[in-house]
């Protein structure tokens, strides 16, 4: 694929320690087109970004995560969006590795927990239990996938274009299994590559309550239409 085939989307908030360090680290890997998508971070994020030469797409206020990437997919023109989280959790090294797999493919997952995949081994208990069952239990409703809320992905424009309409009211977190979701629904090709997540060293996790209450909201909601036409 070619540079203008490919954008990078990397929503922030409050990131301006590890923005920099991850642009610099894409370029060393692959060239695309990178689109910085900021919900008004008070301790300039927004300017290292600039400063970096990257296109910056301001949001007035904090809108959350899943409004952020869908404001940037629809600001792109690219073939492919790649979702990255700006915390340097996602390892740039494995962007070689979704660009060749999506070249069969409608939508790349890097998940977590597929052989070769990983977690950070001094993850608290709480946030292990959180992503290791949570998973599960997301599976157990809407149909077996290795990881629903993986972040790092892979995703063809034509899968957005069918599913921006019925995704477009999740905001935060809940946005990566509505959308994932959506695309199995309507039998888009997916597939996964393991990816070794990373625990962020700068900064404060974004990851709240609003993540558990509006997934569980979510999946009763998915329960009780897949009910109504049966």
């Amino acid at each position: 694929m070619q540079k203008e085939d490919i954008s990078i989307i990397i929503p922030t908030y409050n990131e301006r320690e590890n923005i920099g360090i991850l642009i610099d680290k894409i370029r060393k890997y692959i060239k695309a087109d990178i689109l910085v998508v900021d919900d008004n971070s008070p301790d300039g994020t927004a300017i290292v970004a600039k400063k970096k030469k990257v296109r910056v797409l301001m949001n007035k206020e904090k809108k959350g995560l899943g409004y952020a990437y869908l404001k940037g997919m629809e600001n792109c023109r690219s073939k492919v969006f790649i979702q990255m989280d700006a915390d340097l959790s996602h390892d740039p090294k494995d962007l070689r590795r979704f660009i060749e797999k999506i070249e069969e493919n409608d939508m790349v997952l890097g998940s977590r927990y597929i052989k070769g995949g990983s977690i950070p081994k001094d993850w608290p208990l709480h946030r292990r239990f959180i992503s290791i069952y949570g998973n599960r239990f997301i599976s157990l409703f809407l149909g077996k996938q290795s990881d629903w809320s993986t972040g790092y992905r892979a995703i063809r424009r034509e899968v957005y274009e069918k599913v921006k309409d019925d995704i477009k009211d999740f905001h935060g977190y809940t946005y990566q299994i509505a959308f994932l979701n959506e695309a199995r629904k309507n039998h888009f090709k997916i597939s996964e590559i393991p990816i070794a997540f990373k625990d962020r060293t700068r900064g404060k996790s974004k990851l709240g309550k609003e993540y558990l209450i509006n997934t569980i909201k979510y999946i009763l909601k998915e329960k009780i239409k897949k009910k109504s036409t049966v």
